[in-house]
């Protein structure tokens, strides 16, 4: 038992001493989409914007778990020329998706000092995405739109790759600038499957800039030193007590002796005693 509770007294201290803080961070993202209606070139051209906010527990190790959720959109036209379509299938010219997102991210910091913090994140998630017409039509109900019996699913997963940098304004402040490329398991972003030109599922990519900040980590404070001045060394002080006056007791004097004042005088210090 005694072991025991020493143990977990070293765990609690330990604890305490590497408790984390919460970093909040809240981001302004762009949206880029890269599909069927897409044409060279022009995929990294055209963004929508979106925003997002992030959690993590921030323990300064060199991997850590980041959680986010976000939302945008993507748009697309076909500006080429239109391919010849299956008789009875009328598929739209343009589309607008817009999309709610949630991952969990493995980030990669190598670099966790100073102001320059670079780093790289893995992750997985879901998205939750409506394609719609120039004319606000949902496109997932809009059977003619596809082949006959080619309906999908709206809700899919999602893998997010990013690439960033960290600028720590202050200990618990951060400025970050990311780039994202999210791979997604629907070939349905732009309500297009089987009929598209481009080979492979959708995906959506784009730049994000985020203002972070670690809840309970307080920024420190320089607070003035008063200079410790050495103490003066002081002389030692010798302390001579001196004697207690000496009475010299010397034969008594016969009265009216005329030498008996003037030692009197002379001599306060000697005792004489003076008889009749």
């Amino acid at each position: 038992m005694l072991i025991w509770g020493m143990w977990m007294c070293g765990a609690a201290m330990i604890i305490a001493q590497n408790s984390p803080t919460l970093r909040v961070a809240v981001g302004a993202q762009a949206f880029a989409y890269l599909g069927d209606y897409s044409e060279p070139g022009k995929s990294w051209t055209r963004f929508n914007p979106g925003t997002a906010l992030s959690l993590a527990l921030e323990r300064n190790r060199l991997l850590q778990f980041q959680a986010t959720a976000g939302f945008g959109s993507i748009s697309d036209q076909f500006d080429k020329a239109i391919p010849a379509w299956p008789e009875g299938v009328s598929p739209v010219n343009y589309f607008q998706t817009s999309f709610v997102y949630g991952d969990v991210r493995l980030k990669v910091r190598p670099f966790r000092k100073g102001f320059f913090q670079p780093y790289a994140a893995a992750g997985i998630g879901f998205l939750s995405f409506s394609p719609q017409d120039d004319r606000n039509r949902f496109l997932a109900d809009a059977f003619l739109t596809r082949l006959s019996g080619e309906n999908y699913a709206t809700l899919t997963g999602q893998f997010p790759l990013s690439l960033g940098v960290d600028l720590r304004l202050r200990s618990n402040v951060s400025l970050g600038m990311e780039y994202t490329f999210r791979f997604v398991s629907s070939d349905y972003l732009d309500n297009i499957g089987k009929l598209g030109t481009r080979a492979g599922n959708d995906r959506v990519h784009g730049p994000s800039v985020w203002l972070a900040f670690n809840i309970g980590e307080k920024d420190p404070v320089a607070v003035p030193v008063e200079p410790v001045l050495p103490k003066p060394v002081e002389a030692p002080v010798a302390i001579i007590k001196a004697p207690a006056e000496v009475w010299t007791q010397i034969p008594a004097l016969p009265a009216g002796d005329p030498l008996a004042d003037w030692r009197l005088r002379l001599f306060p210090n000697v005792r004489y005693e003076i008889v009749p």
